[in-house]
């Protein structure tokens, strides 16, 4: 080996082990700038609160189980009785103005019965359940009360509900914003600090029942019907930014 390229062989080592020994360094140096850089929601400083809005309203539509339960001997004489009166029944819904849209069979059922023994069968039981949507909650009652007569036997289920609740959602979710944002600015307040943006957000709903009865009687002869009031209620969780 020549002397040059001796030369040029111990400065290349040197340089290379002084770059060795500062690139840890530099690297580090590196990971601290960018991690410092940003800042993530859980080392900024902020309040996290819940709001509730709540809104109540009249339902607009019911939903019922209208079945026919014939019992005969032998399963054919038993299905001819309940198709017989089950057509009644459906003609009744018809004349009464139900939308076919609103009207879905629900459940149809043939079984045996059995003596107090249990052994010995004694005949057949058919059952024919239609789903009745009522839009017309003035005349629920009347509607009720002719399907019995047309040979309804088995009427269940009766539910009431609001048919569209968008509006009644938009109106309680303002309500749980706006108290939310209310105990937020309070308790900046109380801690001597001021509220910033809106960091992060999230909701949940729910509608029920409530037992605040209306009754609806068309006449004296009509099933008393009960609508009560829905309630629609919208939680928020909100977090605020502390600048």
């Amino acid at each position: 080996m020549s002397k040059t390229a001796y030369v040029l062989l111990v400065v290349c080592t040197v340089i290379a082990a002084v770059i060795g020994a500062a690139l840890p360094s530099l690297l580090a140096n590196k990971q601290h700038t960018v991690a410092s850089g940003g800042t993530s929601m859980s080392q900024q400083h902020h309040i996290d609160v819940t709001g509730s809005g709540k809104v109540y309203a009249t339902p607009d539509q019911a939903t019922v189980q209208l079945g026919v339960i014939s019992q005969a001997k032998s399963a054919a004489d038993a299905l001819k009785d309940n198709s017989a009166k089950t057509a009644a029944v459906l003609a009744s819904i018809k004349t009464i103005g139900v939308d076919s849209k609103d009207v879905q069979t629900h459940d149809f059922s043939i079984y045996p019965t059995y003596d107090t023994n249990g052994a010995t069968i004694t005949g057949y039981q058919v059952t024919n359940t239609v789903m009745v949507v009522i839009r017309d909650l003035a005349n629920a009652g009347s509607i009720l009360d002719q399907v019995v007569q047309a040979g309804a036997n088995n009427v269940s289920g009766l539910s009431f509900d609001i048919a569209d609740t968008s509006k009644l959602q938009t109106e309680a979710r303002a309500k749980a914003i706006a108290d939310a944002r209310a105990k937020a600015e309070a308790m900046a307040t109380a801690a001597g600090v001021s509220l910033g943006e809106i960091i992060a957000i999230s909701e949940s709903g729910s509608s029920m029942p409530m037992p605040m009865a209306k009754m609806a009687m068309a006449d004296a002869a009509s099933v008393p019907v009960a609508t009560g009031q829905q309630l629609i209620a919208i939680d928020v969780s909100i977090s605020f930014a502390l600048p």
